[in-house]
């Protein structure tokens, strides 16, 4: 470990938890359980999903887009999850690209979850997520 890791990863890890929001990551358990729609952000059928709620930056605009017929606006945001103080089974099985993510009562699905390093370990993750189809 490194200087920067300690001083990085603890400084990220205090100000989300004192301005972050909390966001609902959802994972499918257990094999056979359910087929996960990433167009939807849903599972056909998920008896054993589970959910882990934890506090990442609010989300920033991260490409937006107009709709041709709509006035709707629909795009991507950029959330960063702090890895300090993680499950290592969270960070192992529900960090991934197609995780479904809500917030604001809205769903979201991971199009991209990347690691940013301060020196040997994990400081956070940045995590691009794109509106469910239909949310």
């Amino acid at each position: 470990m490194t200087a920067t890791d300690t001083k990085l990863r603890q400084s990220i890890y205090d100000i989300v938890q004192d301005m972050g929001k909390d966001f609902v990551f959802h994972q499918n358990v257990g094999a056979g359980s359910g087929t996960y729609n990433p167009n939807t952000g849903a599972y056909a059928s998920a008896p054993s999903s589970t959910t882990h709620t934890v506090k990442a930056t609010p989300p920033i605009a991260y490409i937006r887009k107009f709709g041709e017929t709509t006035t709707d606006v629909s795009g991507s945001v950029e959330i960063t999850l702090p890895a300090l103080n993680l499950n290592s089974t969270f960070e192992s099985t529900y960090l991934r690209p197609k995780m479904k993510v809500v917030f604001d009562s809205a769903e979201w699905v991971a199009s991209s979850v990347e690691k940013i390093y301060s020196g040997d370990l994990v400081c956070a993750y940045r995590i691009i997520l794109n509106q469910a189809s239909g949310a």
